[in-house]
Formats: C-alpha cells, sequence, structure tokens
C-alpha cells in the first residue's frame, strides 16, 4: 500500500492529554431523548463554541453561522479549505498535542483511508441524542447513511457526482453520450480535469472507471487514451468551473459539487451529462467525522444532533447546494445537476470504494504525473 497522503505518526488518544475529551461529564450523560438534549445543550452552552473544520463556501458559512448561533446560542469558528488542506493541519495539531477541530467535513476518501487518521474519529453512533434524530422513517432504507462499518463518519447530503459537465454552448446535445466519447479527436485539449494524482474528485472518478465502468483492465486501458487527449489539470475548484463557464475548457471532469453549483447560480451554460457507463451517488464534501478527542465536547455534539434534525438539514442542504441526506427535505436552492437525470445509472460511494483510493492515486501518479506543473 503506498504512503499515506500525510506524513503521519501514530497516534494515540493520550497524546491529546486530558484537557480534551470525548465522552461527555456525567451529569450531561444522564437521561435519555429530550432531558439528555437540554442537559447537553446547557452544557454546550457554557463552552460557548464549536469549531469545524472543512470546504463550506461563502453561502454555507454565513446560513450555518448565523442558524447556529440563533437556534444552540453558540458561535461558530470555521476553519476553511479542501479536505487535504484541513486534514494536514488537524495532523499537525495532533502530534503537537494541540487539536481544535470539533467537527471536520470532507470528502470519502481522505477520511477513510488514512489509518492514522482513521483511528482518530469518533464512534458518532453514542452522541446521537435527539429521537428525531434516529427515527428510522426518517433516513433512506431505514438507517442513517454511515459510510464505514464503524459508524465515524456520516454524509449530510446525497448527491450525484459532477463527473461530466460541459458548456452547453459548445457541447451539444448527444454529442457526448460516454466517457468513451472523449476519446474523440474534437475533445483533444479541450477537456480541464481536477488533478487526479493527490487525491479528491479526480481520484474517485478514476476509482469508478477502474471499479465501475470498466473494470481493471478495460479501465486502465482507457485511462491511457484518455491522458492522450491532453486533458489539463488543476486543484482550484473555482479555476475549474471558470474554465467550463467561460467555454476554454468546454468539458469538465470530476467538477467539485459546490464549485458547480455556485457557477450555475450566476446563470453560467454549463450542464452535467449522465455517462452511459454510470455515476456516483456520494456524500461530496459534506462527509463528518468528530475528532475522538476535542475542545468542545458538547457543543460538538449539539451542533452534530442540530445537522441531522429537519432545520439543520434544510439549511445545510440549501447552503451547499445538494440534496439531504435525511428524508422529506425540500429541494430549494439545490442544484439541479446533484440530482439523479432520468434513467440514470448510478453507483452508491461505500466504504469499499472509498478504500480504492490508495490504488488510483498510485495509477493517476503513473498515467496523468507527466501533465500535473511542476
Amino acid at each position: 500500500m503506498r504512503k499515506t497522503l500525510f506524513v503521519l505518526i501514530s497516534i494515540s488518544v493520550l497524546v491529546y492529554g486530558t484537557a480534551y475529551g470525548a465522552d461527555l461529564p456525567a451529569k450531561a450523560a444522564r437521561g435519555t431523548g429530550q432531558e439528555r438534549w437540554e442537559t447537553t445543550v446547557a452544557e454546550a452552552k457554557k463552552e460557548g463554541k464549536v469549531t469545524i473544520y472543512g470546504q463550506v463556501g461563502p453561502g454555507l458559512r454565513v446560513a450555518l453561522t448565523e442558524a447556529i448561533k440563533k437556534e444552540l446560542g453558540l458561535d461558530m469558528n470555521l476553519v476553511p479549505g479542501s479536505g487535504r488542506t484541513v486534514l494536514t493541519r488537524y495532523s499537525t495539531e495532533v502530534r503537537a498535542g494541540i487539536p481544535s477541530a470539533d467537527i471536520i467535513f470532507g470528502g470519502p476518501n481522505a477520511l477513510r483511508t488514512a489509518p492514522e487518521l482513521y483511528d482518530t474519529w469518533d464512534n458518532l453512533e453514542p452522541h446521537l441524542i435527539r429521537a428525531d434524530v434516529t427515527d428510522s422513517k426518517n433516513w433512506p432504507q431505514g438507517k442513517l447513511p454511515f459510510l464505514d462499518k464503524q459508524k465515524k463518519i456520516l454524509p449530510l447530503a446525497l448527491e450525484v457526482s459532477q463527473y461530466l459537465v460541459v458548456n452547453t454552448n459548445i457541447v451539444k446535445p448527444g454529442q457526448i453520450k460516454a466517457y468513451k466519447d472523449l476519446l474523440q479527436p474534437q475533445w483533444k485539449g479541450q477537456i480541464g480535469m481536477f488533478d487526479p494524482t493527490g487525491g479528491g474528485t479526480g481520484t474517485t472518478w478514476v476509482g469508478l472507471i477502474m471499479t465501475k465502468a470498466y473494470g481493471a483492465a478495460e479501465g486502465d486501458a482507457f485511462l491511457r487514451k484518455f491522458v492522450l487527449q491532453e486533458p489539463v489539470l488543476t486543484r482550484d475548484s473555482r479555476l475549474q468551473s471558470e474554465w467550463v463557464a467561460r467555454g476554454r475548457y468546454p468539458v469538465s471532469i470530476a467538477l467539485d459539487q459546490q464549485a458547480a453549483f455556485n457557477m450555475q447560480k450566476t446563470g453560467a451554460p454549463i450542464a452535467r451529462l449522465a455517462a452511459e457507463e454510470g455515476g456516483i451517488l456520494t456524500g461530496g464534501g459534506s462527509y463528518l467525522v468528530m475528532p475522538v478527542k476535542r475542545p468542545h465536547p458538547h457543543a460538538a455534539a449539539v451542533v452534530f444532533n442540530w445537522l441531522l434534525t429537519a432545520r439543520g438539514q434544510e439549511i445545510y442542504s440549501k447552503g451547499y447546494g445538494a440534496p439531504a441526506a435525511r428524508l422529506g427535505i425540500k429541494a430549494d436552492g439545490v442544484s439541479q445537476m446533484a440530482l439523479p437525470l432520468p434513467g440514470e445509472k448510478l453507483f452508491v460511494q461505500d466504504e469499499e470504494f472509498a478504500l480504492f483510493t490508495d490504488e488510483a492515486i498510485e495509477l493517476s501518479k503513473k498515467i496523468f504525473g507527466p501533465l500535473v506543473k511542476k
């Protein structure tokens, strides 16, 4: 297995010291249901704030900050950045013995694949307090959609990944029906792509090609032909969205959901296409974890539960631009590109798929490495 994305040392929970605690104090743990919720909220207000790490766009940031303050009486301190960026910061803090994240948002691959990180995530199930959150009828297939068997990673939204987005002024209906159509001569030098060599949406697309769309042998052959089309790689989602909107690169592979949504709201001529080979239904960058040791344990528990209420899900879904994970939530303000298209073939993002990331990154480095600008 390749080296993990981050330079990490083995981390014991003892590294954090006694100033942080995963277990809530006994007085907050007593009782069940409403009594436990009210006690935890009261203790959270004493802590006063919650610190969230992750890729949260401007609209979502404002919505969450205002709602958490108004409805929970807590200040929200946001440390923004891509999953890779905030996890690097988090791991550095852990090694220094001063972790400051209560909740972290990120993609499933980054949160699941590095063992040293995964071992620091708390089991979320014991921190589910509210009855309306644990009620099975509120969730797909009658249960909370945890990514992993240990129930440490949970999506707040479930969306169709933006793997094939095009400028509709340039790409005409029917020109691209499948990923294999991108191998046609007219698309050479016309494709913008999120760099798959370091994790993220590009890596997930490579995983889709290798495990779901084609399989190992055929997928490898496809990718080696695809790279000859000279796709332009970037790790700047905003820039990638501008490329496709302005027609500089009218085809976009593995565009970040929030970047696509924000660009769509400006009226840009972009649309997502359903590839015949299929796509992924995923939580995107909305997956949530809570470190075992966190500075504001009660506030983290309160915000975690609130994000899973109907109210919290509505605010998060609208600000993030993707359908809520919880059933029965209005799709007002949700990007239409995040919704399944008629007859679209979709695979659900699961733990096994996330764990393929190491292999996908190594393969991407071999195939796409020469295109990465130094």
